[in-house]
């Protein structure tokens, strides 16, 4: 598994290397560390775990107090990108060599606040292709 809290690699993905790898092995190699993590993670700090039976992505993340609005709840957007991140990880899972995959929209209503109290976020989600 990959901590992005106070490991953070400043080495990137090299896609002329990772073009043979299918989606699932990028996944697998960046949750164990065999693949450095993406930016994005040095700016939102999560735990990525390796994908279970069914490819299943599951993240785990703690809101820390810059996340905060000013009422001292989790601000949304932090909500969505570790959505947003679970979601993209598992879609990846299901792509073959050299196949790329963009979220384009993920429709979302708050119906009550994320208090900073929570002490972990840990979200699950299972790949499903549309085809």
């Amino acid at each position: 598994m990959i901590r992005t809290d106070n490991a953070c690699r400043p080495d990137r993905l090299d896609p002329a290397s990772s073009s043979t790898l299918s989606g699932l092995e990028i996944v697998n190699g960046l949750a164990d560390g065999r693949l450095p993590h993406p930016p994005m993670a040095e700016t939102l700090p999560f735990t990525l775990y390796p994908p279970s039976a069914g490819r299943r992505v599951e993240l785990c993340a703690v809101p820390e107090t810059r996340f905060l609005n000013p009422m001292g709840i989790v601000h949304g957007g932090w909500a969505m990108t570790m959505l947003d991140s679970a979601m993209g990880l598992s879609a990846l899972t299901t792509l073959s060599p050299t196949s790329s995959c963009l979220i384009v929209g993920i429709p979302a209503q708050a119906r009550a606040p994320q208090p900073s109290a929570v002490p972990k976020l840990s979200r699950r989600h299972q790949a499903t292709a549309p085809w």
